[in-house]
């Protein structure tokens, strides 16, 4: 079976729109989002509208949680005066622009998921299963790893988001994965990225997607709506 996994849309419609165009390309059996649909983004409603049509599951993201329950804070760990100042003007905007089914969408996402697939057991979550803000990095191998696996032995396969950097490593027979960001990468890579899942047997494979999309559209878009230059120039790669 092929599988798809998407993380950290956060609003930007085209890049989801291309991202879902290459999978169907790609034949993609199922896909699933590790949350974050929105903020940062020019387009939250659109984003849910188009998760919805294509009846994708997916979990809680740390922002989804601050936009859709209202919060001070979207518990993002910014480094800066400015990054907070910029988040905080994009949860302000995205909570006023999202219309109340849209919220009642992110308030009934869970928070982990668990499914099953050709033999393999798999953990859906954002951050962590403890913290939906919590940064799972390579560098925290083994020990943040080992206490997964010591939590969740049944699972075979972890797939997380939140960091919206990619990548994949096996550990102890176990399966990590990060599919990186659609729709706000942090590589300085402006194209859309996604995780591809292959499960046959006992045998599981990874592969990551880089997909281009209409940029300029985003960003324009982010303009448009007042939102601060700076995601504007994140999306352009600059």
């Amino acid at each position: 079976m092929l599988l798809a996994f998407l993380g950290d849309i956060h609003g930007n419609l085209p890049a989801l729109q291309e991202v879902l165009a290459d999978a169907q390309k790609n034949k993609v059996e199922k896909i699933y989002h590790a949350g974050d649909l929105v903020g940062y983004g020019p387009f939250p409603n659109e984003t849910i509208d188009l998760i919805r049509k294509h009846q994708i599951n997916g979990v809680l993201g740390n922002y989804d949680d601050g936009v859709a329950f209202r919060r001070p804070t979207c518990g993002c760990d910014y480094k800066t005066e400015k990054e907070h100042e910029i988040g905080t003007k994009s949860l302000a905007f995205t909570i006023k622009n999202l219309l109340p089914e849209n919220s009642e969408y992110l308030k009934n996402l869970p928070k982990i998921m668990r499914f099953s697939l050709s033999s393999k057991n798999f953990l859906l979550f954002h951050g962590s299963p403890e913290r939906l803000n919590e940064y799972l990095t390579p560098d925290l191998f083994p020990d943040r790893y080992n206490k997964l696996i010591d939590d969740y032995p049944e699972i075979d396969v972890f797939v997380f988001g939140h960091t919206h950097y990619p990548f994949y490593f096996t550990h102890q027979g176990r399966h990590f994965l990060n599919p990186g960001s659609v729709g706000k990468p942090k590589t300085k890579d402006p194209r859309a990225i996604y995780a591809l899942v292959t499960t046959e047997e006992n045998n599981l494979t990874v592969s990551f997607r880089l997909v281009s999309y209409p940029y300029e559209i985003t960003a324009t878009e982010i303009r448009k709506k007042g939102l601060p230059e700076e995601l504007a120039q994140i999306i352009l790669g600059k």
